[in-house]
């Protein structure tokens, strides 16, 4: 309870200093950068470094770097929906990897917006380099139709294994709440890395009023002598009936990359999303 008061005590002093406004439904469990966008959202055991604030937490420990990202979305369908979030990851200064990242959302046309400012805090361990475990703690400021301020957790394990075939599984605002902005679900992921090939399969399950509805699909991705990288991945979603397909690319360098993604969704939100993040490793 301390720790759950002290953490929305942070965002408060934070969203304090933004303009807060009204009206229209928020995505906020479809936050994520450019790379997630250009697999379709189908690359949860193949996240790495601050891509794990947006996925299954434990994916923080599976490699070491410090990590700095920013990014900006856009979307072109008529939710208007876009957003701008800084993140930070370090999994090298000891035993446990942490990451912080902070996101501005909007969405509606004008007289008609929702905002949301979200604060998001993850911790993941690993043993033997093998088995990770994880757990992120996220607080929403939402000012809109439906104004909450959901708190939520999100809990994963992950298995790798001579980094090449990874395995993880990941339950996502785990604590029950009448907020539509936080809807409860699972994901299972599986990840294999091949001569610069990396393929994703991955289900999510939704049991939310009692019904079971899942999303599958996956995601492919192919690195050219390290630095240039092409994407791309395709969901199907039993939620929002819809046909989510991904692409994107990226360039990587020793210190650092930019990734470029775009995701197009055949019916329910029919959000049209581009979105470009920039970051620093070190």
């Amino acid at each position: 309870m301390v720790l759950k008061s002290s953490f929305s005590f942070l965002v408060a002093c934070l969203a304090a200093t933004l303009p807060l406004s009204a009206l229209a439904q928020v995505p906020l469990h479809d936050v994520t950068e450019a790379r997630g966008y250009g697999t379709a959202n189908m690359n949860f055991a193949a996240g790495r470094g601050t891509q794990a604030l947006y996925g299954n937490p434990a994916a923080l420990s599976f490699d070491e770097r410090f990590e700095v990202e920013g990014s900006g979305t856009l979307d072109f369908a008529k939710n208007s929906y876009k957003f701008f979030g800084l993140g930070v990851a370090d999994s090298k200064a000891g035993p446990v990897a942490a990451a912080l990242s902070y996101h501005l959302l909007s969405i509606g046309p004008s007289g008609e917006r929702t905002t949301a400012h979200m604060l998001t805090l993850a911790l993941a361990m690993p043993f033997a380099k093998v088995f990770h475990i994880g757990l992120s703690m996220r607080q929403h400021f939402v000012r809109g139709p439906l104004d909450s301020n959901p708190f939520n957790l999100n809990a994963g394990i992950g298995v790798t294994l001579t980094d090449i075939i990874t395995v993880s599984l990941s339950g996502h605002n785990l604590i029950h709440s009448s907020s539509i902005d936080t809807p409860r679900y699972f994901v299972l992921s599986a990840s294999g890395n091949i001569l610069g090939i990396v393929a994703t399969a991955e289900m999510r399950g939704n049991f939310d009023n009692h019904k079971s509805r899942f999303t599958w699909g996956g995601s492919l991705e192919y690195t050219f002598v390290g630095m240039l990288a092409v994407r791309g991945g395709y969901a199907y979603d039993q939620v929002q009936k819809a046909s989510i397909l991904g692409v994107g690319m990226g360039f990587s360098a020793p210190g650092g990359g930019v990734d470029l993604g775009y995701r197009h969704t055949f019916g329910g939100a029919q959000n049209n999303v581009l979105a470009l993040t920039g970051r620093v490793n070190i």
